[in-house]
């Protein structure tokens, strides 16, 4: 299913703001949080269009807003991905809501339409690991190859092979 303000239609002239609030997400026990969804997006200039978060039901903190610019990418799904560490890591009651409006009384446009919607914890944005066998994670300010001493090395002979893989979760 899909999210959409008027799914194969446009939003309406004048129209005053309007929210689609997600269900409360407990991200008490996240450190790295991010919001991933994919987005048919429309709006004119003028018009507002904005993703907000809060932490306590009260409080609304932009994540993305359009203001001054148009977005128009009602073409074809775009994924995107916001870091909401700030707002949502380590607290139990994490909401999200799409803002559309207030539009003006010139362009009209398909408004947002949202898909796969994920709040989630991916773990930290970049993991290092060493070896094949077995594969050691190597955090911060550890030192690759966990200060290993190779030793004195003749001229024209290797050393052991040191593996090291970079993967990229951000």
């Amino acid at each position: 299913r899909i999210l959409g303000h008027a799914i194969g239609a446009d939003y309406t002239n004048n129209m005053a703001e309007q929210t689609a609030t997600a269900p409360p997400v407990n991200c008490g026990t996240a450190t790295n949080v991010q919001l991933r969804f994919q987005r048919w997006l429309g709006v004119a200039s003028i018009d507002l269009a904005k993703i907000q978060i809060t932490n306590n039901g009260s409080t609304w903190n932009d994540v993305w807003s359009s203001s001054g610019g148009t977005v128009n990418s009602p073409n074809a799904w775009v994924p995107v991905a916001y870091d909401i560490t700030q707002w949502a890591a380590g607290n139990s009651v994490v909401q999200v809501r799409f803002v559309l409006g207030p539009t003006d009384a010139s362009i009209i446009n398909v408004g947002w339409c949202i898909d796969d919607f994920q709040i989630l914890d991916p773990g930290p944005a970049l993991e290092v690991t060493e070896g094949p066998t077995p594969i050691n994670t190597i955090t911060d300010d550890q030192a690759v190859g966990g200060l290993r001493d190779f030793g004195q090395i003749n001229l024209g002979t290797n050393s052991q092979v040191l593996e090291i893989t970079f993967t990229n979760n951000g």
